[in-house]
């Protein structure tokens, strides 16, 4: 068993963790309540409009910037803001800070459960050193409640096949809150598949819930998506065969995901690598991967790798 003193150390270097991040998301609201850049003139302009429009909301939406962006955040500003008869900033403010505490949360009973609570926060720690995770939290971004529902699917997928029920509807509330949600639950299917095909019973029925209300959502609102859309009207913006053509893009955008991959690695492996040596047995590291959990392991990392590769598409046919 881990030594009493080394158990406080870990939870109160978790504790400080949270603690910073709670500071560091105060300061950051304070001086933007409504957001930055995609928060007040996406998803809170979003929510005003089903806010204030009633029914006319879908003519009122396809005069904004990106209409076909799906609504779950949104929805919710607008369906506590409809309670409160009011659109007081502070209720997108107080909905962007659950999220990475949820985030965190998950996380953290999820390693408790398969692992231990030294584990569990050291990955809390590496969770909220993460600078961009916090800024991009207190900003009201919507990746931060993505990545929340994207953390939650592949924690159920480790916990085992009765979660994948609980996991599919997750991995569908991803496809109902940003555009590469719908990329996150196409990869978790293959990586279901290449693992344990048997496992996709479990997995669909729920994931579809939230797949079928984006697309229905996309259908209403019926507007071209920027990335397929014609360029003859702006003339900054590149043909799709110039855009796959040219090698100089690929290149750029390969060398930035790989400074942001080490980046956070190195990051990553410092503090497991700090974690494993608090809980040294005979003076060397253990690494223990349970074998009942070798293929739910595999799902996922399969489907992180081919996430990685969508995202590495998607910029290379973004227009500008």
């Amino acid at each position: 068993h881990m030594p009493i003193g080394n158990a406080r150390i870990n939870t109160w270097a978790a504790i400080a963790s949270i603690c910073g991040v709670v500071v560091a998301f105060y300061i950051q609201y304070v001086r933007l309540p409504i957001g930055v850049w995609d928060a007040f003139g996406i998803w809170n302009a979003h929510a005003r409009i089903f806010d204030r429009s009633g029914g006319d909301w879908v003519e009122a939406m396809r005069t904004s910037f990106h209409p076909d962006y799906p609504g779950l955040l949104p929805l919710s500003i607008a369906r506590i803001w409809g309670a409160l008869h009011a659109e007081p900033a502070w209720v997108p403010g107080a909905l962007a800070f659950i999220f990475p505490i949820a985030t965190g949360a998950t996380i953290y009973g999820t390693i408790t459960a398969i692992s231990d609570r030294m584990m569990a926060c050291a990955a809390i720690v590496s969770l909220f050193s993460c600078w961009e995770f916090v800024r991009n939290s207190a900003s009201q971004y919507a990746d931060v409640p993505l990545a929340y529902f994207y953390a939650s699917t592949i924690c159920l997928i480790l916990l085992g096949r009765s979660m994948l029920p609980l996991a599919g509807l997750f991995a569908g509330l991803a496809a109902w809150t940003k555009n590469e949600g719908l990329l996150f639950v196409a990869t978790i299917i293959v990586g279901l598949a290449v693992t344990d095909y048997r496992s996709i019973r479990r997995f669909l029925p729920t994931a579809f819930i939230g797949i079928v209300t984006a697309m229905w959502y996309k259908w209403i609102v019926h507007v071209p998506t920027d990335l397929f859309a014609g360029t003859a009207g702006d003339p900054r913006k590149i043909p799709l065969i110039a855009r796959v053509a040219d090698p100089h893009r690929f290149k750029l955008i390969a060398s930035s995901f790989l400074y942001q991959i080490v980046s956070y690695l190195f990051l990553l492996i410092a503090v497991l690598l700090v974690g494993c040596l608090i809980r040294r047995r005979e003076d060397h590291l253990e690494l223990v991967l349970k074998w009942r959990m070798t293929r739910q392991v595999a799902s996922s990392a399969i489907a992180l790798g081919l996430m990685l590769v969508g995202y590495v598409a998607i910029y290379v046919i973004t227009p500008l």
